[in-house]
C-alpha cells in the first residue's frame, strides 16, 4: 500500500477521506506516480538473474576431517561484472584422471545428500562480483566398512553440476581420495554463503 497526503492507493481500489475523516471517492489518476515509482525502483535495483556459467569458477577449499569424514568444501566464486543468483546442491560424482583433457571414468557412485539440518539447505544466494559461496562434499573413510560391503577405488577428480546454472553442464575439478564402489560413501550438502560449506549459525 502506498499512501500520500489523502489518498490511498492499494491493489483493492483507491479511496480518499475529508478533514472530517468521512471516505469519498477520488480520481485513480492520483495514484498513477506509485506504478511510476515501482517502476523506477525496478530499474534502479533490478532482480539478478540465475547465474551463467561464464560467471563462475569452480574450486576446492581446505579439507577439514571429523568423525571418519573427510569434508572439502567446493567453492563457487563469481567471476563476472554484475550479481547473480545461485541455489540448490551441486550433483557430485567421483571420477579418474586428474589431468583436464583426460577420459574421466565414474567411479563408485555419486555423492548422497547429508542431512541439510546441521548443513547448508541450499537456499538461493546473491552473489555479488567476486563473493563466493560453498557446499561441503565429504568422503567417509572406507576402513569404516568391511572389503566386502565397500570394494574401495581411488579417485582422481570430481564431476561438479549445479542445477539453475544457464548454459552449464558440469565442472571438473581435481581431487584425489578414495571412494566405495558398491555403496555411496560419499556426500554432499546444499550451497551456503561463504567457503567453508558450513551453513553460518
Amino acid at each position: 500500500m502506498f499512501s500520500r497526503t489523502g489518498v490511498e492507493c492499494s491493489s483493492h481500489g483507491t479511496a480518499g477521506w475529508t478533514t472530517s475523516g468521512k471516505a469519498a471517492r477520488v480520481d485513480r489518476s492520483l495514484c498513477g506516480r506509485r506504478d511510476e515509482m515501482d517502476f523506477n525502483v525496478v530499474a534502479l535495483f533490478p532482480k539478478p538473474s540465475e547465474c551463467t556459467a561464464a560467471q563462475l569458477r569452480l574450486g576446492v577449499g581446505q579439507s577439514d576431517g571429523t568423525a571418519g569424514t573427510i569434508f572439502y568444501p567446493l567453492v563457487v566464486t563469481n567471476v563476472g561484472g554484475h550479481a547473480c543468483v545461485i541455489s540448490g546442491t551441486p550433483s557430485v560424482q567421483p571420477t579418474t584422471g586428474a589431468l583436464a583433457g583426460v577420459a574421466h571414468i565414474l567411479v563408485g557412485l555419486a555423492a548422497t545428500l547429508r542431512d541439510t539440518g546441521s548443513t547448508g539447505y541450499g537456499d538461493s544466494i546473491r552473489l555479488e562480483p567476486h563473493a563466493k559461496a560453498s557446499a561441503a562434499f565429504g568422503v567417509v573413510e572406507t576402513g569404516n566398512f568391511s572389503p566386502s560391503q565397500c570394494a574401495s577405488e581411488s579417485f582422481a577428480s570430481l564431476s561438479v553440476g549445479i542445477n539453475g546454472v544457464q548454459g552449464a553442464t558440469s565442472w571438473w575439478v581435481p581431487l584425489s581420495g578414495t571412494t566405495c564402489t558398491k555403496l555411496a560413501s560419499t556426500n554432499i550438502s546444499g550451497l551456503v554463503p561463504g567457503t567453508t560449506g558450513i551453513a553460518p549459525q
